[in-house]
């Protein structure tokens, strides 16, 4: 399952946080939380479920988060804080 994550991937962690996956390195993944969007990094190992639904990543009409932002001209992970404020 952890070789399968992919951005967008919403998911919990075993410490029970709920978040989208906003990037992936080796062996940990960068988290948007909700509802203040606050970006976190956390091991691979600590996710335990993938909650994406097939039909979520179907009817998503507006694209994944990165294409959301590179719409608004953020271009770069700094820039993110900016653009969605």
């Amino acid at each position: 399952m952890l070789d399968a994550l992919k951005t967008g991937d919403k998911v919990v962690t075993s410490g029970g946080l709920r978040g989208t996956i906003m990037a992936l390195k080796d062996d940990s993944v960068h988290l948007r939380v909700p509802p203040n969007n606050i970006l976190l990094e956390v091991t691979k190992a600590s996710v335990t479920q993938v909650t994406t639904t097939e039909e979520e990543v179907k009817t998503n009409r507006f694209g994944t988060f990165q294409q959301r932002l590179r719409i608004r001209g953020c271009w770069s992970w700094q820039a993110t804080e900016r653009c969605l404020g």
